[in-house]
């Protein structure tokens, strides 16, 4: 494995240390994990359309005003779950 040195801004390092903690992971993993990811998205867009769209934002709007207690890794999850 290689090692870099990377420079954060302090909020940038603060959420990705938030969410890791969530996830009751170490930093350094879940850094690993968010760049596997985005490393992984397939290269092409796919237009949407306008009733897509709408779709989800209605369903983002209802996950928030029906999850207000939620903890960060919960609304993770489901949010994940809208987009399969």
């Amino acid at each position: 494995m290689r090692h870099i040195s990377v420079k954060l801004p302090e909020t940038l390092y603060r959420r990705k240390f938030f969410l890791s903690s969530e996830l009751g992971e170490s930093l350094n993993q879940y850094i690993i994990y968010s760049l596997t990811q985005q490393t992984s998205l397939p290269y092409y867009i796919k237009a949407r359309s306008q009733e897509e769209i709408e779709q989800d934002r209605k369903e983002f709007h209802e996950l928030i005003k029906n999850s207000p207690r939620l903890s960060q890794k919960a609304l993770m999850q489901k949010l994940n779950k809208i987009r399969e």
